[in-house]
């Protein structure tokens, strides 16, 4: 993995130009945060977000290398319904607990799915690992029936009246110590994680590949124009990663 912005400081003995580094360096600046809220996607150049389907299909080992790093610093791994069944989503893995546990984090991260209808049919995976950290956010308008058939396998946080409430669960869980959240998508949840001012950060997977198809990692227009700063890029084969911070309004 090459950092090719910003350059590296004379500060870390390097003569400024770029330098090969590892992903325990690709999100440092997280590591330094206990609060932050990111947003993980891969896109074709064209914008599109899925290849036969799948978003996994357009990532290659640099893509896969970026998930693993930045799931192995989320307190919360944030994703809909939707994508748990599309994308065959099993509980979340780590690779080092030791680092983990010298951050203070949970040996891994809590999975936290989104469902306006709690409705998690199809999904079977989730439950492959009966100790699996897992919570179901959904409504208090959610069917009961369903959400107590929910309950009987994972934690299920029921606020909002008109489907979950995201501002609010995001307060829990950072009332219980989980402030570091990374969102993997589906496009709806991104707008509306996005619309409503709740992401800090963003990281975008450029794949060199064009699809076509008119797919968009935000279906649905923004209030106004979400302001972006460039904080690093790198690279890794043909493949580009960019890291932006979302500036404050």
């Amino acid at each position: 993995m090459d950092r090719l912005w910003p350059p590296m400081s004379l500060d870390d003995g390097s003569d400024g130009a770029h330098r090969a580094t590892g992903t325990d360096d690709l999100h440092a600046d997280l590591a330094r945060r206990d609060t932050w809220v990111a947003s993980n996607f891969v896109m074709a150049l064209d914008g599109a977000i899925a290849m036969d389907g799948r978003s996994g299909g357009l990532g290659g080992d640099g893509d896969l290398a970026v998930f693993r790093s930045l799931r192995d610093h989320a307190d919360v791994v944030l994703v809909g319904a939707g994508t748990v069944r599309a994308e065959s989503y099993g509980p979340t893995r780590v690779r080092s607990v030791d680092a983990r546990r010298a951050r203070g984090q949970a040996d891994r991260a809590r999975l936290v799915v989104v469902t306006r209808g709690a409705d998690l049919s199809g999904a079977d995976r989730l439950w492959s690992d009966p100790g699996a950290p897992i919570t179901v956010l959904t409504g208090t308008d959610a069917p009961a029936d369903r959400v107590a058939r929910l309950r009987e396998r994972a934690e299920v946080i029921t606020i909002g009246d008109q489907g979950p409430d995201l501002a609010a669960g995001l307060a829990q869980l950072r009332g219980r110590g989980l402030g570091r959240v990374l969102t993997e998508g589906g496009p709806s949840l991104q707008a509306e994680m996005l619309a409503r001012g709740l992401v800090t950060d963003l990281f975008t997977t450029v794949a060199p590949v064009v699809v076509g198809g008119g797919a968009t990692t935000v279906p649905s227009p923004l209030p106004e124009p979400l302001e972006l700063a460039l904080v690093a890029v790198w690279r890794h084969d043909d493949e580009l990663f960019l890291h932006h911070r979302v500036l404050e309004a």
